[in-house]
């Protein structure tokens, strides 16, 4: 599972935690810089198709087997290290490889059989490379396309080319990306692509015209989105569309009428440990029956 923006977010059924003592509810062990954490301040984690968690910090990757970290930081003199320790989204591609998004060192591929990184990053005289080198967000569509949230549009990267296109916002262009901050990304079970900004709103992706259907908050309308800083998305194991806001809550898509409400939240978990990461290692009655979707933490 992805986690993202270290928020407890969607916790989308109907049953009430209140049923369950804390006790029975969850149970906690903690990794720290005491166990080799490269950092406290964890952004993203990640488990692989090999089952290793995959940890990103503001200062390096770690990789957790269940006994040992092993932390993976930018070497100057190699060029098959990291680009950047600060890091902000880890996914894995059909072929086992991670692409991980970094802040200032654009997006990295890792080949774990090399044990080694594949940089891309942005070439002011190629449109083809990176527009930017601050990532935010990174996702693989089913047709394995890379798509990379940068503090400059939208850029989906081939992996049979290593070519990007980008995608810009045009205030001329109503069909454009509706904003040039993209914060997330995601391909629901019907093969839409969304795109979450900073200050747009939601942009769906049509592949056959390469453009987009702005969403955006309408005062006038109760029934729009709630607010345009979207930060994160998420679709339930009934088809419900989420839509994580910043500062505006949770909003529910109908994709009947297209109408956003208020997503109804059973009880909000925050959990906060200054000394490093804390992860849920245990509660699968409670994810199952209350629909507890993610956990994350700030450190």
């Amino acid at each position: 599972m992805k986690f993202n923006r270290l928020v407890a977010y969607f916790l989308l059924s109907m049953a009430p935690f209140a049923a369950f003592s804390q006790r029975d509810l969850l149970k906690f062990s903690r990794l720290t810089t005491s166990e080799g954490l490269s950092q406290s301040n964890v952004l993203c984690i990640f488990q692989d198709s090999r089952g290793f968690m995959w940890f990103g910090t503001q200062d390096g990757l770690n990789k957790y087997d269940g006994y040992q970290i092993k932390v993976y930081k930018r070497n100057a003199a190699n060029p098959h290290s990291l680009s950047s320790n600060f890091i902000k989204d880890i996914i894995e591609d059909a072929k086992g490889n991670l692409w991980i998004a970094t802040m200032g060192g654009g997006l990295n591929r890792y080949d774990r059989d090399k044990d080694q990184f594949s940089r891309y990053m942005s070439v002011a005289s190629d449109s083809s490379a990176l527009s930017n080198d601050f990532v935010t967000d990174v996702m693989i569509d089913k047709k394995g396309l890379i798509w990379a949230s940068t503090a400059y549009g939208l850029d989906v990267l081939d992996p049979a080319t290593n070519r990007f296109t980008r995608y810009y916002h045009n205030k001329n262009n109503p069909r454009s990306l509706s904003g040039d901050e993209p914060t997330s990304s995601f391909q629901d079970s019907r093969d839409n692509i969304w795109i979450g900004t900073a200050s747009g709103g939601i942009n769906l992706f049509d592949p056959k015209t390469k453009s987009f259907t702005q969403i955006k908050h309408n005062p006038s309308d109760p029934h729009s989105l709630s607010g345009n800083q979207v930060w994160t998305i998420f679709e339930d194991s009934r088809k419900n569309l989420w839509f994580g806001t910043n500062g505006t809550g949770m909003d529910l898509f109908d994709r009947a009428t297209g109408r956003f409400t208020k997503g109804r939240i059973c009880e909000m978990i925050s959990v906060y440990q200054p000394a490093g990461l804390t992860m849920m290692i245990s509660a699968p009655s409670v994810t199952e029956t209350a629909g507890l979707q993610g956990l994350g933490t700030v450190a």
